[in-house]
Parts: C-alpha cells; structure tokens; sequence
C-alpha cells in the first residue's frame, strides 16, 4: 500500500473566481428575452380595451375629487364672501335685506341670536376725519346757536327822519330849510342796490331788511353749511387709510370680547381635575383690541384691501404679493390657535360664519 502523504491545506481565501468567467451573449433570461412588441401581438384586444377604460375613469375621478377637495378647502385668500365681508369696501354696515337673504334657513336659535346681537353692535355711526354721526349732529346745533340773532324786543316807533324835518328848531341856525329837506330826502331815495340781484351792501343791509328777512336768511345760510359739512364727512370721499381706520374699529365692535361675553354662550369645558380648582376670571376693562378673533378679522380687512390692489393696478407688485402672503400665514396661525383653544366654539362658530372662512384659510399647506 502507498503511503498517505498529507497535502497542506492554505486558509487564505483564493482570489481567483472559481466560475466561469465568460459572459454570456444575453444578460436576461430565456423568459424575459422576448421584446415588448412581442408580448403585444399575443394580448387579448379585448382586455386592452378594458384595461384602457379603468384606467380612464380612474384618472377621471381622480379629476373630480380635486375638484371637489379644492371647493372643500376654499380660497385661502378670499374664503367665502359675506354681507359683512363687502362691508369693508365702503366702511359701513350691509343692509338688514342682505343679510337676512344671505342667511342659512337651517340655522338654529342661538346662531339667530348671534346674529341680532351683531346688527346691533355693527352701526353706521362711523364718519370721516374721527367723527360720528352724534357728534357732528351736536356740533351744527351748536353753530346755529351761536349764529343765531338774538329775538330784537318792539321799539316804540321813532318818528322818521323826514318827519322831524318838518319841525322847527328853536335854535334859528339849525333851521332845515324846505329846499333842504328835498334835496335830503332826494340822496336818501336816490340809494340803489349795489348788486343786481337787489341785495344792498353791507352798510345799509341792516337797516333795509326786516327780522324775518334776516331769519330766512340765516336758515338758508344754515342750511347750506349743514350740507356741506356733511359732504366734507362723508365715507365716500375717504381714502383707504381712512376706510382701514373704520374698518379696524367696526371690527373691535363686532367681536370684541365686551360685547360678545354677553351675547354669545361660554366654550365647551374641558375635564378639570378634581384636586386642582379653577382660577377666578378677572373682570374686563374696556373695549377688547388684542384678542385672536379680533386680530382675525382686522387681518381678513387688510387681505381683501390687499388683494384687491394685487388683481387690478398691482400686478407687478412683488412687495405687495410678499406682504399678502405674510398676512395669510399669520391670520392662519391665529385660527389654528383660536380653534384649538376655544375648542370648536360659539365664539368660533361666529367668527367663521360672519367672515366667510373655509378650511383651506388655515388647514395644510397654504400655497399662493
């Protein structure tokens, strides 16, 4: 028998491939070797049919329901328009009209309610210049007091002139002679108006016209002024600052927390732990400017102010377009915030109806 000789083994890993290097002529197997057309000549027509017609009704709803997701979501701009959204155009109230036909018939009472408290708050009282309608009021009747004449007492009546030139002084170098006498009353009669209206000058006015006279001649006076102080006052001569101005107060009136405290119900509660009690609420002083639903609806003035300019002569405003984006996404942050802390609220209920706001003002991603 041979002998075993012990070969010895080598731990290293050998570098050359132990399979065949070659490549082969095609890279695909023999099932997939056959071409895209090939596959065609041998499908059902049928089945293409069908499948061409899922796949377009497919893409067919995906249209639609965009469609539908995008009405859903509203402009996040614009929103809704309401009665008191094109208020803000000309800074006075909408007529009780519009808003009772523009009013969903399914509302309830308290949005009823809601909505009578709003009527009452939103007045027509705003003038330009920081006027009311009250205090210009008080100010004519002021000016007519003071330029009204006072009431002239009965005089006992003075002989004329003309009579007491008959007399006879006692003094004989004050003797008025009958040629005299005429030749004064003829300058006295020969006095002519100096306009030819008929109206004399200011000299001999007074003395030429009677207290009726001069008191129709005051209210026509009076009048005249009234009309055009009210004209000089009146909202459609301001401007948009001035608009803005109004806009911004009518705002603090409409959802102001001192006015809405009484009118509309308190938020939801939410689970209080019973270990910890609730703080006292501090009783308000003075109007409410500051809080998020006021801060909404003074930014919803500003956008539609904004937008406006940007769809007419702003075209080619690039500053103008970045600060209407800024005010978007600010006034969608406070929503959010409002929302989440007033839980889904009368009070949020009646900001969002009464602005005309949608989902799509504060939900997602807001793209303009």
């Amino acid at each position: 028998m041979p002998p075993r000789i012990h070969v010895a083994q080598c731990l290293r890993a050998q570098n050359a491939c132990m399979q065949n290097t070659s490549r082969a002529f095609s890279s695909s197997s023999p099932s997939q070797a056959t071409t895209v057309a090939h596959k065609r000549k041998h499908r059902d027509p049928y089945a293409q049919l069908q499948a061409n017609a899922k796949k377009a009704a497919n893409l067919s709803r995906q249209k639609v329901i965009r469609v539908e997701r995008a009405s859903n979501l509203g402009d996040p701009v614009r929103g809704i328009t309401t009665p008191f959204i094109e208020s803000f155009d000309t800074a006075q109230p909408a007529s009780k009209a519009s808003e009772s036909s523009k009013v969903n018939k399914d509302i309830d009472s308290t949005s009823s309610g809601n909505l009578s408290a709003h009527a009452e708050t939103d007045t027509d009282n705003h003038l330009n210049f920081f006027l009311t309608k009250d205090e210009l009021a008080k100010g004519i009747e002021r000016s007519k007091w003071l330029t009204t004449p006072l009431v002239e007492e009965e005089m006992p009546a003075r002989p004329s002139t003309f009579d007491s030139l008959h007399g006879q002084s006692e003094d004989p170098d004050f003797r008025v002679t009958d040629e005299q006498r005429e030749s004064i009353k003829g300058l006295v009669n020969g006095i002519q108006p100096s306009s030819d209206d008929g109206t004399y000058d200011t000299t001999f006015g007074d003395n030429m016209t009677t207290p009726e006279q001069r008191q129709k001649l005051a209210e026509a006076e009076h009048e005249t002024a009234q009309e055009a102080l009210q004209r000089i006052a009146s909202l459609s001569l301001s401007s948009g600052k001035d608009r803005l101005r109004i806009n911004t107060q009518r705002c603090i009136d409409v959802f102001g927390r001192h006015n809405t405290d009484s009118t509309l119900p308190p938020k939801p509660k939410a689970s209080v732990n019973p270990g910890t009690g609730q703080l006292e609420k501090t009783p308000r002083v003075g109007p409410d400017t500051g809080s998020s639903e006021v801060q909404v609806a003074i930014l919803t003035a500003k956008i539609r102010s904004l937008a406006d300019l940007l769809e007419t002569r702003g075209r080619t405003d690039k500053h103008g377009k970045r600060d209407l984006r800024l005010l978007v996404h600010r006034r969608a942050k406070l929503l959010k915030y409002l929302r989440r802390k007033e839980r889904g609220g009368p009070r949020w209920q009646h900001l969002i109806e009464t602005l005309g706001l949608t989902e799509g003002t504060w939900q997602g991603e807001i793209t303009m």
